[in-house]
């Protein structure tokens, strides 16, 4: 899959452009994390940095006014990089990068008093990384101490993600580019494992196809891919992966590829047996049909809970028909009997985390209206469970999840897996030629 460009220094420039006068922004990395004794778990910067500079090395430090953007960063060093891998290093990343400056990040904190001095505003998200707030408001309180030399100190600060997370919001023509490539990557894994599974397989070597093809296509998960066969389907985020895929059960699978930082996010669910049972087709047709009335309600406009609900009126229709719910619209709504078979959301914002930015709510505690350029999921889904008396035994243990990601755009949602295959003939042929 080829990289698409993305002019992350306009990124870095919008943000700048809305900080407020005489105001400076912190951002630094995350550390490092240890998986065991001294082997640390593969490294992945923040989203915000990367959204701002396209790097990705550990130990960063940006630095941004209205008129400047600096990088702290590691030096150059052949015998780390002989251990470790090639560094940027200060001198390429000013060019490289678009910065006005680079420095060595050894000086970062001993020069942050400098950069926080005379400022009215600091942009930083407290309440992440508790070594480095230490060191931040340890040094902003060692500027206000030296207010009697006629320094002062910021003293209002600001959480820059009411700038930065309202632009990731809104997905530009570039980022939606990556996004399909994501998509289709993804989409190549759910083909691939829908052909090649097997009775008898076990869901971590399902998991194993997933991961396969993601790194195939030099994309990673975007979070730790679902293979739930069974009533394990009815563990919403069930990562074990630990059990067979057995003769006329259904299996789940949620599993998303990350590729150049934007994540999928997609469901499906299949019969092991290649063929739906009558029961089982059912619960999908229901599932299926309340997932296409959520995605003609991605409007412009529109809102997640208006999505959400008319999700759940489907829902909730055919869980009456099926005998499942007893009593009117209004009173399964009010009383949230439903829950005991959907208990989760319809939709959740989508882009660099799969759990996106973004405020769901406005100030006034409404929802907020759908907007051109944001994309979100819409995954309505059904969990019998198995110790449920009051379903029919051919039901019992069944988790059925059908998920697509949403590009909002005015009246006619583009759907960016569409491709992925939901309908029942479509999942039963390709299982069949398996």
């Amino acid at each position: 899959m080829r990289p698409v460009k993305i002019d992350y220094y306009q990124h870095r420039r919008r943000f700048q452009d809305q900080l407020r006068p005489n105001s400076v922004a912190i951002f630094i990395a995350p550390p490092a994390s240890i998986r065991s004794h001294d082997v640390e778990f593969p490294y992945r910067t923040s989203s915000d940095i990367y959204y701002l500079t396209g790097f990705e090395e550990p130990h960063c430090a940006l630095v941004l006014t209205a008129d400047q953007a600096i990088i702290y960063l590691r030096e150059r060093d052949v015998q780390s990089e002989q251990w470790t891998g090639y560094r940027l290093g200060v001198r390429r990343a000013r060019q490289q990068l678009q910065f006005d400056e680079s420095r060595n990040i050894n000086v970062f904190f001993k020069e942050l008093a400098g950069l926080l001095q005379d400022k009215e505003v600091l942009y930083y998200k407290a309440g992440v990384y508790t070594a480095a707030d230490q060191r931040v408001f340890a040094t902003l309180h060692q500027v206000r101490q030296s207010s009697r030399n006629g320094d002062f100190a910021p003293e209002v600060i600001i959480n820059p993600d009411t700038i930065l997370h309202e632009m990731r919001l809104l997905k530009n023509t570039a980022e939606i580019e990556a996004m399909q490539n994501s998509a289709s990557i993804t989409g190549l894994a759910h083909e691939n494992i829908l052909q090649n599974s097997k009775v008898g397989m076990y869901a971590w070597e399902v998991e194993a196809w997933i991961k396969y093809t993601f790194r195939q296509h030099n994309a990673l998960e975007a979070y730790p891919s679902i293979v739930a066969p069974g009533k394990e389907a009815c563990i919403l985020h069930y990562i074990e992966n630990k059990v067979k895929l057995k003769a006329g059960d259904l299996v789940l699978v949620d599993a998303g590829a990350e590729f150049q930082y934007y994540a999928a996010d997609v469901t499906r669910t299949w019969p092991v047996s290649n063929r739906f049972t009558p029961a089982q087709r059912d619960l999908y047709q229901i599932v299926l049909q309340a997932q296409k009335e959520a995605i003609r309600s991605c409007v412009k406009g529109s809102s997640l809970q208006i999505v959400h609900q008319a999700a759940l009126q489907v829902l909730i229709d055919g869980l009456k028909s099926l005998k499942l719910l007893q009593g009117s619209m209004e009173s399964i709504l009010a009383d949230e009997s439903y829950k005991k078979y959907y208990m989760h959301k319809t939709s959740h914002f989508l882009g660099m985390d799969v759990h996106d930015v973004g405020n769901y709510f406005d100030k006034q505690k409404k929802p907020r209206p759908l907007r051109n350029g944001m994309v979100i999921t819409v995954e309505p889904g059904l969990y019998i469970p198995p110790s449920d008396r009051l379903a029919p035994r051919e039901m019992r243990g069944c988790g059925i999840r059908i998920e697509d990601d949403i590009l909002i755009q005015n009246a006619r949602p583009r759907n960016l897996t569409d491709f992925i295959p939901k309908e029942i003939a479509e999942i039963e042929a390709l299982r069949s030629a398996g």
